[in-house]
């Protein structure tokens, strides 16, 4: 008794096609879900972004109205005043300069070079901190001495109330640096097990 070992030649096509469609549709899913990480980790860095512009458009236009008016009632130096106002105004820059990111970094570009930028921009904060911190400890030094030393009656209230005031802004600033940074902590870490998992396919 005969077996034939041949294979019909329709069959053989139907299940080529059928395996072309699987690739097709496991590539297609490959592509979705790397959009929607893509996608994830760009909404988990949005909240820095905002941040910057509510330092811009609400922070900073406080910081600006508030030194104006307490050297013209108080009659204290505009030197040091508008020295307080352009070293904000400084690092407000530096923050929008540090944590720019572009869209084609999330939905286009290389991964792994995002995740360097996203290195490189810890490491951009902490320069800044270094830089900022002490100036801005200075700065406002001289501003508290310009007010003590012009109204010596106000010194218990107003420069007692501003150092504490000055410390807590300083502290809270210092969270919101430290909150950045596990941010990009988190986003690189998804990066590589990203990278890792094509590596290992």
């Amino acid at each position: 008794m005969e077996t034939s070992n041949n294979i019909n030649p329709n069959e053989f096509n139907e299940m080529r096609a059928q395996l072309e469609t699987m690739k097709r549709q496991l590539d297609s899913q490959k592509i979705i879900n790397g959009r929607i990480i893509r996608q994830a980790m760009k909404q988990k860095m949005s909240w820095i972004n905002k941040f910057i512009w509510i330092e811009l458009t609400v922070f900073y236009p406080i910081i600006i109205i508030c030194f104006s008016c307490l050297a013209i009632v108080f009659n204290l130096s505009w030197i040091i005043c508008a020295l307080i106002i352009g070293l904000t105004g400084l690092d407000i820059y530096a923050d929008f300069k540090i944590n720019k990111i572009s869209d084609t970094d999330w939905h286009s570009g290389n991964l792994v070079e995002t995740a360097k930028k996203l290195a490189h921009m810890k490491s951009m904060r902490i320069k800044q901190l270094i830089v900022s911190i002490p100036a801005l400890i200075i700065v406002f030094g001289l501003f508290f001495y310009d007010m003590s030393s012009t109204n010596g009656h106000i010194l218990q209230g107003n420069v007692v109330g501003g150092i504490i005031g000055g410390c807590l802004g300083l502290a809270i600033g210092i969270w919101i640096i430290m909150r950045m940074q596990r941010t990009n902590d988190e986003v690189i870490k998804q990066i590589n097990e990203m990278t890792e998992e094509k590596d290992n396919i």
